[in-house]
């Protein structure tokens, strides 16, 4: 390999790099977001009891959904308030 074959692999290799760490940083940026949008959305909605959110016609929760909390689920299938 000469000289000049040594710095063109040099050169794709660092693009390469570059590009992956570029392609991949916004994407976990946005899950950030994401997680704290959702938790912030989460923490504002809180029903009392299965009835609550019945009334609100929120039923059933599902593991992720605001207001959703393990003590509305009785079988902790990730299911609240199931009919």
């Amino acid at each position: 390999m000469n000289k000049q074959s040594k710095i063109v692999s040099i050169a794709l290799a660092s693009a390469l790099v570059f590009s992956v760490s570029f392609q991949f940083a916004p994407t976990v940026e946005a899950k950030k977001s994401k997680k704290s949008h959702k938790s912030a959305t989460q923490s504002s909605v809180y029903y009392k009891n299965c009835t609550a959110v019945k009334k609100a016609g929120k039923a059933p929760l599902y593991k992720g959904d605001p207001g959703y909390r393990s003590a509305l689920d009785r079988d902790h299938d990730g299911i609240a308030c199931e009919k």
